[in-house]
């Protein structure tokens, strides 16, 4: 062999393994390298995944933001509308109201933020019979009919217009009159005023409303401040502490629809009325839940001036037939008058008790020089069962029993309403103004008596807290006979039986 092909074969087989080395270093390489790029390109994934990530974190939270600022504003739409469609709600879809009290009526209402208006009214549909029959004459009477508004506003402020359409059996209502009309700030409960034509508190029965007494008519007793009744004045009135109320009242003292003056008066003589009035109810006070113990007391001072109209007040028999006291007019001075009263309730459950006595004295001078004192008292009890169990402290509210709410309206199924069931015995007496005993002067008038008791029986059957039906059958005795000067008849007693069909909102 060659020695150049002997080089060629040594250097073959020299290069053959340099060759494999180098091959397996550059595949070694080469895999490193590829490995090393992977691992760059990993990590600038991750890099580029998180920024990425971060990216979308930070466009959800906004998105979020905007989402929730559109849920704020459509909620805040949506509330306004709700409040909007509530109040016009309110504004159409007027309705009865329970809500207790002297609150009840047909209410419209802006939501109860500014104003809210209150419409009240009812009508008394009455039937009197009498006996003796030649006596008094049977009849039918619509006792009542009212028609009241109020308004109040921003919760402070309220006014009040009240007319009566009602005519008497003798007709001399025979055109509408105003009862009350008056404008009230009423911010603080303890202390609100009244200013225009309003009744000042007197009495129980006489700050009652009419339409909520468990009998037809008031008791022989209120014959004696019947003088108390629809005014001209202002009067500061509230609850200071739990269970107690109060009332002051100055007035004219002429009575209803008539300012402080008449025709051939004293100019001098300003005739107002001074009233106050205070009761409490010592359960509520004590916290004596389904009971009631009120006790109260109200007192009256003023001047009847001089004049066809300075009399003591007449009296009426519980049934509206016998005028039975009916005195003479004064002479000479003014006349001083006072009143007084105290009175008393009870109740538990569907019991109640109740009483007042009151009294009032008139004094002055006649024309002859004669100085008189004259005074006249009265007085009653009565006792009431709701015999459907309903409870009379829940109708007790501000002083004074109020609307009834039978536990079941009368319905066509089972609902049979509430029913009532009273009994009372009242007494008036002004023996002072018979002639034996007076000084010339406001002298009971000729076949009038000067005394008179009633017995009183009462059902009720209330339906539901707006209708109800009443029947009472009251006996009366006079303490002398009585002439019914249209039919020239007279007796010593009257006897009658009277129903109502009551409805009042």
């Amino acid at each position: 062999m060659l020695p150049g092909a002997l080089n060629f074969v040594k250097l073959e087989k020299i290069m053959k393994p340099l060759t494999m080395i180098l091959l397996v270093g550059a595949l070694v390489t080469s895999q490193a390298c590829f490995a090393d790029d992977a691992q760059q390109r990993m990590v600038d994934l991750e890099l580029h995944m998180k920024a990425l990530t971060e990216s979308m974190a930070q466009q959800i939270e906004q998105l979020n933001g905007q989402v929730k600022k559109l849920q704020s504003q459509l909620e805040e739409t949506h509330t306004r509308q709700t409040t909007e469609e509530k109040k016009s709600d309110k504004l159409v879809k007027a309705s009865i109201r329970e809500v207790g009290g002297l609150k009840d009526g047909l209410v419209l209402e802006d939501g109860g933020e500014m104003w809210r208006l209150q419409l009240n009214g009812g009508v008394q549909g009455d039937y009197r019979h009498f006996t003796p029959d030649q006596q008094n004459t049977d009849t039918f009477s619509v006792r009542y009919a009212r028609l009241a508004a109020q308004l109040y506003l921003f919760k402070d402020f309220n006014f009040k217009l009240e007319s009566e359409f009602a005519n008497d059996n003798s007709g001399a209502k025979g055109t509408a009159a105003l009862t009350s009309g008056y404008f009230e700030f009423a911010r603080w409960p303890q202390a609100k005023i009244r200013v225009g034509q309003f009744r000042p508190l007197f009495g129980l029965e006489g700050t009652s409303n009419g339409n909520f007494i468990g009998f037809q008519e008031r008791s022989l007793a209120s014959n004696a401040i019947a003088g108390i009744g629809y005014d001209r004045g202002v009067m500061l009135h509230g609850a200071p502490i739990k269970g107690t109320y109060y009332s002051v009242a100055l007035s004219n003292g002429t009575g209803q629809n008539i300012d402080n003056n008449c025709a051939g008066c004293n100019p001098k003589s300003d005739g107002m009325d001074t009233t106050l009035r205070a009761r409490a109810n010592l359960a509520e006070m004590l916290d004596i839940k389904g009971s009631v113990l009120h006790m109260g007391a109200s007192w009256n001072q003023g001047t009847i001036a001089m004049g066809t109209n300075a009399k003591a007040t007449s009296a009426l028999t519980e049934a509206r037939g016998l005028t039975f006291f009916a005195p003479a007019a004064f002479t000479g001075s003014d006349v001083d008058r006072s009143h007084w009263g105290v009175e008393g309730a009870w109740s538990r459950g569907p019991v109640k008790l109740q009483g007042e006595y009151l009294h009032a004295n008139y004094d002055g001078t006649s024309a002859g020089g004669q100085s008189y004192d004259r005074n006249l008292h009265a007085w009653y009890v009565e006792g009431n069962w709701l015999v459907t169990g309903e409870n009379y402290a829940d109708t007790y509210s501000g002083g004074l029993f109020s609307r009834i709410r039978p536990k079941r309206n009368f319905d066509a199924t089972d609902g049979w309403g509430a029913f009532e069931l009273g009994v009372r015995y009242s007494l008036f007496d002004a023996s002072d103004f018979t002639r034996a005993n007076a000084l010339g002067t406001g002298v009971l008038t000729a076949a009038m008596s000067s005394e008179a008791d009633a017995w009183t029986l009462s059902a009720n059957w209330i339906y539901n807290p707006f209708v109800r039906l009443m029947v009472n059958y009251v006996q009366t005795s006079f303490g002398d006979s009585v002439l019914n000067n249209v039919s020239g008849k007279s007796s010593d007693h009257e006897n009658a039986l009277t129903m109502r069909t009551q409805f009042d909102f």
